[in-house]
């Protein structure tokens, strides 16, 4: 798997108009390699540099709430499925011919720039009732169905509270890209996250001011979603 400097300066320095971005949430049911396969066709199309972000840790967290698993099955868990879509992709370069580039979140994590703007959000989060609200609000919403089974009925609930980080993070991921990759389109399975438009309207101060850059979105569904 490509390391985070070469993957981003290399999406950065690309002659193309537009950059392309798609956020895998390894958990979801949507990320299928199909689905997989249709966003890097989307990006040839268009002539866009595809950039794949996996949400390694994110998915670490999610399978100790709702699987039981151990931290240390988890991450083999994890490393497996990174695997796989890293070979996934890997076939699809070579027959596709065209520039995607793979990279973990947890690489990102490492960042000067991505811990300063987690911090920024973390301490928010921490500070601001209305946005603590919205981003617990967010979380349910994003993770609603696998919250219902495992008993969670609303977004006060402790369990919501422990995993409202997944959601900082990939705010915080958001507003990195946007700040390195310039012209970066975010091809993803559903529409924008209500709270993430709030943030780049600059709504929530220290964080964001209104105008700056953000990643257009495009919503690309999943065949049997539009079915």
């Amino acid at each position: 798997m490509n390391n985070t400097v070469s993957s981003l300066e290399a999406i950065a320095k690309s002659r193309a108009i537009k950059r392309a971005i798609c956020i895998l949430s390894l958990g979801s049911r949507l990320i299928t390699n199909d689905y997989i396969l249709s966003v890097i066709t989307t990006a040839k199309e268009h002539s866009w540099p595809l950039l794949v972000i996996l949400l390694d840790t994110m998915e670490e967290v999610n399978l100790r709430f709702f699987e039981g698993e151990h931290p240390e099955g988890g991450k083999q868990s994890v490393r497996l499925r990174c695997e796989e879509i890293d070979r996934f992709l890997s076939h699809v370069r070579a027959t596709q011919m065209w520039q995607v580039a793979a990279i973990k979140f947890s690489a990102l994590t490492n960042t000067e720039e991505y811990r300063e703007l987690f911090g920024s959000i973390d301490l928010l989060y921490k500070s601001n009732r209305r946005f603590r609200d919205l981003c617990l609000q967010q979380t349910f919403r994003n993770l609603h169905p696998r919250l219902t089974r495992a008993g969670v009925r609303n977004q006060r609930d402790r369990v919501v509270k422990g995993l409202v980080e997944y959601l900082l993070g990939e705010i915080a991921l958001k507003l990195y890209l946007a700040s390195c990759i310039p012209d970066t389109i975010e091809i993803a399975p559903v529409p924008e996250m209500s709270i993430m438009e709030r943030v780049y309207a600059g709504e929530f101060r220290g964080v964001i001011t209104s105008g700056a850059r953000r990643m257009e979105h495009v919503v690309l569904r999943p065949k049997e979603e539009e079915a």
